[in-house]
This record gives C-alpha cells, sequence and structure tokens, in this order.
C-alpha cells in the first residue's frame, strides 16, 4: 500500500468530522486527568510568583532576549506587541502529562493615560462582549470579598472558533462559561507603582453543542461537568501589569492555559481523525496561530478602550 495523499487524507476526514459536527458527543470528549491538572497547578505557581511583582525598569520585561529591540521599537512607535513564552517548544506549547500548557504575553503604552484609566476600563466587565466580540459573548461580574483591594466573581461566555482544516470539512465552534475570580493589588518598587489584576478561572464548563448562547448556567444550557469535554480549554488564568513611565501607560497581559494534547486522543474515538498527517499538522498549526490572534485581539481593544477613555478626559 502507497502513502496516502493530502487528497486521500481529506476524502477519509471529511465525512467523519462531517458527521460529528463541530466534532462534539461522548466519541470526542474526555475528562481532564488528575496528573494533568497537577502538572498546570505547578506551572501556575511558578507563573504567579513572578508575574505578581512590581514592573522592573526594562521593560517590557519578559520578552526574550533575540525579541527585544522589535518589541522596543513597536512600543516606541505606540504599536502593541505580541509574543510567545514558549516559542521554542515544538508547536509553540509546553508539552505535560496528556495536555499542552499555552502561554502568551502582549503590552502597548500609550501617551498621556494613567494606570487608573486602564484600572478603570478593565472594571467594565458588562462592556467586555463589546471590545472583545466575537470572543466574549456575555461577560457579567459581581464585588466580593477577597485579597485585593477590590475582587470581583466574573463569569465570562467565550466563543471559539476552530478554523476548518480541509476542504469540505465544517469549522468547528466551542463556547464555555468561566468563572473566575479578579483580584486587583497595587505593587511598589521604589517609587514605582505597579498595579496587578490576577484573573484565575474557578470553573470552566464547555457547552456540547458548541453554541455560546447555551453556554450560560442561567438559562436552559447544554452545560458539561467541569473537567470534561472536548479538551480546547481545560484550566484558564490571566494576568494584567501596568505601571506608570512619566505621563505614559506602559501595560501588559499574559494568557496562561491547559488543552488536551492531541496524544491524549484515544486512537479508536471517533476523534482519531485528528492523528492523520494532513489534520494534525493543521490542529498543531493552531496551537500557535490561535492564541496568538487572541491575545493581539485583548491587547489590541483594550488599548483602544484605554485611548477613548483618555480622549474623553483630556
Amino acid at each position: 500500500m502507497g502513502l496516502m495523499t493530502r487528497r486521500d487524507i481529506f476524502r477519509i476526514a471529511s465525512p467523519l468530522l462531517a458527521g460529528t459536527r463541530s466534532l462534539r458527543g461522548g466519541a470526542c470528549q474526555s475528562t481532564l486527568d488528575p496528573r494533568t491538572a497537577k502538572e498546570y497547578d505547578a506551572y501556575l505557581k511558578t507563573a504567579r510568583e513572578v508575574e505578581e511583582q512590581p514592573l522592573g525598569s526594562q521593560l517590557p520585561e519578559r520578552v526574550p532576549d533575540d525579541e527585544r529591540a522589535a518589541a522596543t521599537a513597536a512600543l516606541d512607535k505606540n504599536e502593541i506587541y505580541v509574543w510567545n513564552l514558549h516559542k521554542h517548544q515544538p508547536h509553540g506549547a509546553l508539552r505535560v502529562y496528556k495536555g499542552v500548557i499555552v502561554d502568551w504575553m502582549g503590552a502597548f503604552r500609550i501617551p498621556g493615560v494613567s494606570v487608573e484609566t486602564l484600572e478603570n476600563i478593565l472594571q467594565q466587565y458588562d462592556s467586555y462582549k463589546n471590545w472583545y466580540k466575537p470572543y466574549v459573548f456575555d461577560c457579567y461580574a459581581r464585588p466580593i470579598a477577597g485579597p485585593g483591594f477590590k475582587n470581583f466573581a466574573v463569569t465570562s461566555i467565550l466563543h471559539d472558533i476552530l478554523e476548518k482544516p480541509a476542504p469540505l470539512v465544517p469549522d468547528q465552534h466551542f463556547s464555555f462559561e468561566v468563572m473566575a475570580e479578579s483580584n486587583y493589588f497595587w505593587k511598589n518598587r521604589g517609587d514605582r507603582r505597579t498595579l496587578v489584576i490576577r484573573t484565575h478561572a474557578t470553573s470552566i464548563r464547555e457547552a456540547s453543542s458548541g453554541h455560546p448562547e447555551h453556554a450560560d448556567s442561567r438559562a436552559a444550557n447544554d452545560l458539561l461537568p467541569p473537567g470534561h469535554g472536548q479538551g480546547v480549554l481545560w484550566r484558564s488564568d490571566t494576568w494584567w501589569r501596568a505601571t506608570g513611565i512619566g505621563p505614559d501607560l506602559y501595560a501588559e497581559y499574559e494568557s496562561l492555559s491547559l488543552a488536551r494534547s492531541l496524544d491524549a486522543v484515544e486512537f479508536f474515538s471517533l476523534c482519531s481523525v485528528l492523528r492523520l498527517p494532513g489534520i494534525r499538522g493543521k490542529a498543531f498549526e493552531s496551537m500557535t496561530v490561535r492564541p496568538r490572534k487572541t491575545v493581539t485581539a485583548v491587547v489590541a481593544s483594550t488599548r483602544t478602550a484605554c485611548e477613548q477613555a483618555g480622549r474623553k478626559h483630556a
């Protein structure tokens, strides 16, 4: 038997994927392995120790050395800059047991805007569905007690679309209800103050249909139990750090997440089609393309909101 061509792969894969419509259903779902969660928690502990410190004098602080010149040039031109903390790992993600850790950052600098402006912007959770659409379908929050000077229980309805890996294969839609706690801190280093906003997802539930309107526990829904689903998003943590540089605002954002790896897909499941060379390559490509797009959109949209707020108060 000769090697399969790309046409052969797509011919085999297309009816299987089309039949599952968004790769949903028991055949493609799995449960988060406790060992996978434990390895993410260990990584998260280290990430918190780094990210919840005041910013230093060399900004952006965590950009790779070989990207520093490009990052500095972009920020000096009032452009955003986005980078991958695991760009040298296979497919730009850190492998753990049956999973991958995806860790991206972005930064911007805005003349004449204060840190307090960013703080006020990021508390407008009901505006997230406008600023960050279509990724954020809805968002709402309420103040709670907590370790920060401000703390919120935040619920976000997320909508993620994985572009089709081949002709005739449908796009895959994934939607989640993410319940999180956001804590606001001020960290000091000498005369410089750093605003740190930590958002930790306490519950992530996936809608089995993939539709965001069904990923809200306030209404009729088809939400799966936490830790069960396609494995696109098992865990999520984000941080904003911001400080004033003279009259300017410098801010950086980190998005950390855990997803199921392709190696965790059961060989005899319907989703084993993802192991086929053409499909597998497209799935690996998405590990870099999708988080870059998401972080770029979040950073760019936040920057725009801050600029608009700054002009109103000028």
